[in-house]
């Protein structure tokens, strides 16, 4: 067995004995990358052209993911290249509620692109950003924005469509919410993330996904030309679908859909889930993995959690939350009383907790896993000797190496 780690991989033997199954995105064959995007800009889903969107205008918005996601920008810019070309366009990285990126994280997600832009590219700051307030869903949640959303009549928006843990999918929307977002509207948001119908690949009745809908109706659509990448399990695009912020997103669900959810015989003694750059930066990010892995855990099963997590925690006040507590119930009990940002996560981990054993290879401190109910083990060996040592060596055993971005469909 092999899963990736950081940079690298990890490997340990399984006893033949095992009945293993290795579960990845669906292999599909290549595909003419720039082509499809040329195609999908020239031929938009119920929007004109780029070239006509963008003719009667030389400056105009470009927002783009930050680098904890895997959409591929600069490959994007490259397609668009003959539109953009004699035009000054200005670039604003969507953070949401993430803090600023690097220097090196930029020049990674402009690619060859960065020298040539690299004096009109911005980023969103969800506390300090100027915002300007747009007005409130009907769930309540304040709709507050960078105020350069606002400044240009023309927003190409560049995003990847993939399961999400809670919002359904991200791409689309998310562009705007979280992407673009006050830290107060951002958490707002997420705090429906603690409902039941808030789950991954699943957009019909879940509150995070119609909430953000409906918050980007408070902009006009028809300034606001999206698009929507499906990547294989390769990072290679398998889907290109561009022009309406809705109408791409929902055309790309197909196709992420077909991708990323598999069929699996289930459910399983022990799951290994991997997750690898740049979801890996950290616990807050890792984590989707780890969430997708309860999909084919039997209850009281095993999950090993392989993730580098190179810049620590992350996000704390998730991690406060369960590390303060001894008992993953608490944690629960106390999201009774309130919410702030990232307590979702805390809510997943503590279900999680209460329902399977979790093994964790990750370079955290040994003790700040232990604080969240997880066992930390140094190497995957160790790890897999150790959970078979109680579930037998016959056990049924799935392996997740993208576990991020793999969502099984399980048949008993």
């Amino acid at each position: 067995m092999e899963v990736p780690y950081g940079d690298g991989t990890l490997s340990a033997a399984i006893p033949e004995s095992a009945h293993v199954t290795v579960l990845e995105p669906k292999k599909v064959p290549p595909k003419d990358e720039i082509g499809l995007l040329r195609e999908a800009i020239s031929d938009p889903i119920s929007f004109a052209p780029l070239s006509e969107f963008l003719s009667d205008h030389s400056e105009f918005l470009v927002v783009v993911n930050d680098a904890t996601r895997q959409t591929p920008t600069a490959k994007a810019l490259e397609g668009l290249s003959e539109v953009l070309r004699d035009k000054k366009p200005e670039f604003l990285i969507a953070t949401g509620s993430h803090r600023a990126p690097t220097e090196d994280e930029i020049g990674s997600i402009f690619g060859k692109f960065h020298h040539e832009y690299k004096d009109r590219i911005g980023y969103h700051d969800s506390r300090n950003s100027e915002m300007v307030e747009l007005g409130v869903t009907s769930r309540g949640t304040p709709v507050r924005v960078n105020k350069k959303v606002l400044e240009f009549d023309r927003i190409v928006l560049i995003n990847s469509v993939e399961p999400h843990y809670f919002a359904g999918y991200s791409g689309g929307r998310k562009s705007i919410l979280p992407g673009v977002s006050s830290y107060e509207t951002i958490e707002a948001n997420h705090k429906f993330a603690l409902e039941p119908a808030a789950k991954t690949m699943s957009l019909e009745g879940n509150p995070v996904h119609e909430d953000m809908a409906e918050a980007i109706g408070f902009l006009d659509r028809e300034k606001l030309f999206s698009i929507n990448l499906v990547l294989d399990g390769r990072k290679r695009i398998y889907f290109a679908g561009a022009g309406d912020i809705t109408d791409s997103f929902m055309e790309a669900v197909k196709y992420s859909h077909e991708v990323n959810s598999v069929p699996v015989r289930g459910p399983a003694d022990l799951v290994v889930t991997a997750t690898s750059p740049p979801s890996d930066i950290d616990l807050y990010q890792s984590q989707k993995a780890l969430d997708n892995a309860k999909l084919v855990a039997r209850k009281g099963g095993t999950i090993i959690f392989v993730t580098r997590c190179k810049e620590g925690i992350g996000k704390r006040e998730f991690f406060d939350l369960i590390a303060e507590e001894d008992d993953p119930a608490f944690v629960l009990e106390k999201l009774k009383s309130g919410y702030e940002l990232g307590w979702h996560k805390a809510a997943k981990m503590a279900e999680m907790a209460m329902e399977f054993q979790i093994l964790a290879i990750t370079a955290l401190p040994p003790e700040d896993i232990r604080s969240i109910f997880m066992n930390p083990f140094s190497d995957l060996q160790s790890a897999i000797d150790h959970a078979l040592g109680s579930l037998g060596e016959d056990s049924s055993i799935v392996v997740m190496p993208a576990g991020g971005l793999t969502v099984p469909r399980v048949r008993e």
